[in-house]
């Protein structure tokens, strides 16, 4: 599991005891790997150009962190964020950057 700064505020500010404890012992066992954030500024723009709609760009925008740290490392992202994630699928025939990137669902472990 990768960790840039941007997703260890994310972490910090809406974590669950249980996900602090999960962490750590992900952190002790050496499975996170420390990355630096991977602004991709030309992605950020496709992706707010191609947005369905000011509220699709909003959520776009507040996720694209996860979407840039995944090209920069395995293209997969982990999250619960159905919502944001099903809007990148939608756009991929104008972005498709992102289409590579696989995102699951955490408590499932399926595809979203």
């Amino acid at each position: 599991m990768v960790m840039t700064p941007k997703l260890r505020q994310e972490w910090n500010k809406h974590q669950s005891l249980f996900a602090t404890k999960w962490r750590a012992s992900m952190i002790a066992r050496k499975k996170m790997v420390p990355i630096q954030d991977s602004e991709d500024v030309t992605l950020l723009i496709e992706v707010q150009d191609a947005a369905e709609s000011g509220a699709g760009r909003r959520e776009m925008t507040k996720d694209i962190h996860l979407m840039e740290a995944a090209l920069a490392t395995d293209h997969i992202v982990v999250t619960i964020e159905r919502d944001s994630f099903a809007r990148f699928e939608r756009i991929k025939a104008k972005v498709p950057r992102p289409a590579g990137v696989r995102v699951f669902n955490p408590t499932s472990g399926k595809p979203l």
